[in-house]
């Protein structure tokens, strides 16, 4: 009987070592958490002293399949013969919308140090981030600028994950400034008519805008919330005169914390002409939430020459 028993148990273990287990997929195997970095050349060109938002600089990031990878900051370097304080400031723009404040190059090598909001790679995805900059109206004429993340090291993430690093190399997108240097929009907050409350239509901003150097037309504004309220807090965003002319579509609601305004059909203003525009939306927002839309960055005003 016992070795009934044994021959029985040998064979329950033979038939558990031989019975195979799940098939590990490439996505199973790929469990190391990696973002790849690259930066993609451009073609360069000339552009007008004190052209804003200048693309300088691409980067496409991809994270391997082991989980999401949250962009904290990025470290630029200033590359070319020119001189990096003809650069005002740069910003990441992702999906068109700005992703971090301006950042000044600042000493000798021209280092800006941006930090993002709300860049994450997916895992097993790629997104692009394009990083735009300001040139000084008295930036010197033929000067060569580029930028450059140089090491892995300046693209921080949260929590921390290896980056591997492609660079451009020579062949980085060159600008060079060239010519007279073009014509500003600058914008002025005004007081609100009245003290924000819950509701529809309200004005929830108001702006002089001024055409300096030359005449200008101007394609879009963007407004960030320096309150609390964010996203459906407010709603049905539009711009228009203080005569009540209409200058945009309506947009849904903020997204985040701020609301690019395009206007159909640009706004012409003639070379020193202030107009004043408001901008419109439903608030939805509890009392607890703030409301106070404001011109972060000069970039926020788009403006073109006018034709």
């Amino acid at each position: 009987m016992p070795s009934m028993l044994l021959r029985r148990f040998a064979a329950a273990a033979l038939f558990l070592i031989l019975v195979p287990g799940p098939v590990a997929s490439a996505a199973d195997a790929d469990v190391t958490p990696l973002l790849t970095v690259q930066e993609l050349s451009r073609p360069g060109g000339s552009v007008p002293l004190g052209a804003q938002r200048v693309p300088m600089l691409t980067l496409r990031m991809t994270a391997s399949c082991a989980k999401d990878v949250h962009v904290v900051s990025l470290t630029l370097q200033h590359q070319g013969l020119g001189s990096p304080q003809d650069i005002a400031g740069l910003s990441a723009f992702f999906k068109g919308v700005r992703r971090s404040r301006s950042a000044v190059p600042s000493g000798r090598r021209g280092t800006a140090t941006l930090t993002l909001r709300g860049v994450a790679v997916p895992a097993c995805g790629t997104l692009s981030v394009d990083i735009l900059g300001d040139v000084k109206s008295t930036a010197a004429s033929s000067g060569e600028h580029a930028f450059s993340v140089l090491w892995a090291g300046n693209v921080v993430t949260d929590p921390t994950v290896p980056v591997v690093l492609n660079l451009a190399g020579d062949a980085a997108t060159r600008t060079i400034p060239v010519g007279n240097a073009v014509g500003t929009v600058t914008a002025d907050a005004l007081p609100l008519p009245s003290t924000l409350t819950y509701g529809s239509a309200r004005t929830i901003a108001r702006l002089r805008l001024t055409a300096k150097g030359d005449d200008r037309q101007l394609t879009a504004i963007t407004f960030v919330n320096d309150g609390s309220a964010r996203d459906a807090d407010l709603q049905n965003l539009f711009l228009e005169t203080s005569g009540h002319t209409r200058l945009s579509p309506t947009i849904p609601a903020l997204q985040g914390d701020r609301v690019r305004v395009e206007l159909q059909p640009p706004l012409v203003l003639r070379r020193n002409e202030a107009r004043l525009v408001q901008l419109l939306g439903d608030v939805r927002a509890s009392r607890r939430k703030t409301v106070r839309l404001l011109i972060q960055e000069p970039g926020d005003i788009e403006a073109e020459a006018a034709r």
